[in-house]
């Protein structure tokens, strides 16, 4: 897998200075392909404190296309969970509201039975 090193414009370098304010310094982010339009996503992979980027650089090159295959797993399921845009109007948050007052008795018996 080639791994494409970037020039650092304003946008990376403020992530590289809020990943330093959290001891991150060194480590990945993979993007993923979205089938949908509008959406995108990522996740970064941070090293172990101590670790340097040639550390991880030789982790990534003994295991790097399972662990690309397992995060692009990770986000095929991820986007397979359901999403609401206005929560108040979904049955899950109704339902969970539920639970959560005097109702309680009469919606798990609805649901369990």
């Amino acid at each position: 897998m080639d791994v494409e090193p970037r020039q650092p414009d304003q946008g990376r370098k403020t992530v590289v200075a809020f990943n330093l304010t959290q001891n991150v310094t060194a480590g990945y982010t993979i993007s993923f392909l979205s089938v949908m339009e509008r959406t995108n996503g990522a996740t970064a992979l941070t090293a172990k404190l101590g670790m340097s980027q040639d550390d991880v650089d030789a982790v990534w090159a003994k295991h790097g296309d399972e662990i690309n295959l397992m995060n692009n797993v990770m986000h095929l399921k991820i986007q397979t969970l359901p999403y609401f845009n206005d929560p108040s109007q979904s049955d899950n948050t109704r339902f969970y509201n539920g639970l959560a007052t005097e109702k309680q008795p009469k919606i798990l018996r609805s649901c369990w039975n």
